[in-house]
């Protein structure tokens, strides 16, 4: 569970996923469904945030006053490209 706490940043990127997050104990609210591996557990549920209209993800918009429809991560993306 250590080593994923170390990487826990980019758990989203790696699932494919609006958000993932690592928890210590069981989730009981608001979970869509389950998955069970071996020690590990899966929640499902519905990410917070609102619709990033450039990636699609749900996260914290308005971070950036210049870009208030996207993510900060999309904001960063944009920066890099200029």
């Amino acid at each position: 569970m250590k080593a994923f706490k170390t990487v826990e940043n980019d758990l989203d990127n790696v699932f494919i996923t609006s958000q993932a997050v690592i928890i210590e104990n069981d989730m009981t609210e608001g979970v869509l469904n389950q998955y069970e591996e071996g020690p590990f557990k899966v929640f499902v549920t519905k990410s917070k945030g609102e619709k990033c209209s450039r990636c699609w993800k749900y996260r914290h918009l308005g971070e950036v006053t210049e870009h208030p429809m996207i993510c900060k991560d999309c904001v960063d993306a944009i920066a890099e490209k200029n």
